[in-house]
């Protein structure tokens, strides 16, 4: 008897949260984002919370951060609908000066004034100059940065980038933000995971020892030796997984 009054006392409290949380989204009394039950909902209509669609909805239900406009704004550069973009950029960023506004990629935009990254100011960039190089590094005609932070010494002028984590300059080489201080620039070239030069091969940061830099490649997918042991890269003595010799060539 115990048991079948709880279930039925479960039934009821699972009842009246269900009402309330209609009662809610009818008439829009909460913070959208902070509610459990919403998010499941919109879900269940089969949207993701990266469409545009799932926040204009949120927007109707009440949310009205500059989060939420700034999001759906970068959504909508994805979708390659700048003009919409524009619309919530505006809202999202009082200031913004929709005149001289360029949108950079869906991380950054500027306009006369400023530079902005996920509608904040990033102070101390210029924007005339201002650049996206990559997801990760920009320039403009006073440095380099990575994100927000900026590469110390690095030459804006030559800086180039290998790939989303690699970059060098006429003088050195960059993982991220970290100088590689044993890297030649003038030989170094990158891959997925691994950089190489004339003398040494790195894995992230990271010295790899042992390694043979001139038949050094590191491979598109994950490969398997005979005997089963997976690799991602190799040259003419071993197999590598990370910074790691994980096999030699020659007990293959």
């Amino acid at each position: 008897m115990k048991k079948i009054i709880l279930f039925l006392g479960g039934i009821i409290l699972i009842l009246g949260i269900v009402t309330v949380v209609e009662q809610i989204i009818i008439n829009g009394e909460y913070d959208y984002w902070s509610h459990y039950f919403d998010k499941d909902y919109l879900a269940f209509k089969g949207m993701k919370n990266d469409d545009a669609e799932y926040l204009l909805r949120a927007i109707e239900l009440g949310e009205k951060s500059p989060w939420a406009y700034c999001t759906l704004a970068s959504v909508y550069v994805k979708d390659k609908k700048n003009d919409l973009a524009e619309k919530y950029y505006k809202k999202a960023i009082d200031k913004l000066d929709l005149e001289s506004i360029k949108i950079l990629n869906d991380e950054y935009i500027k306009d006369k004034n400023n530079v902005y990254l996920g509608c904040s100011v990033v102070a101390g960039r210029d924007p005339e100059s201002f650049e996206v190089l990559s997801y990760f590094y920009t320039k403009d005609k006073n440095g380099v940065f990575y994100g927000t932070e900026e590469l110390k010494g690095a030459n804006h002028e030559t800086f180039i980038i290998l790939s989303d984590n690699y970059g060098k300059d006429t003088n050195n080489v960059y993982y991220n933000i970290r100088k590689l201080s044993k890297a030649d620039p003038k030989t170094f070239e990158a891959f997925q995971n691994y950089g190489k030069d004339r003398n040494n091969v790195y894995y992230g940061e990271i010295l790899v020892k042992d390694t043979d830099p001139q038949t050094f490649r590191e491979n598109k997918t994950w490969q398997k030796t005979k005997d089963g042991i997976e690799y991602m890269a190799e040259d003419k003595n071993n197999y590598y997984a990370g910074e790691e010799i994980v096999k030699e060539k020659r007990k293959d």
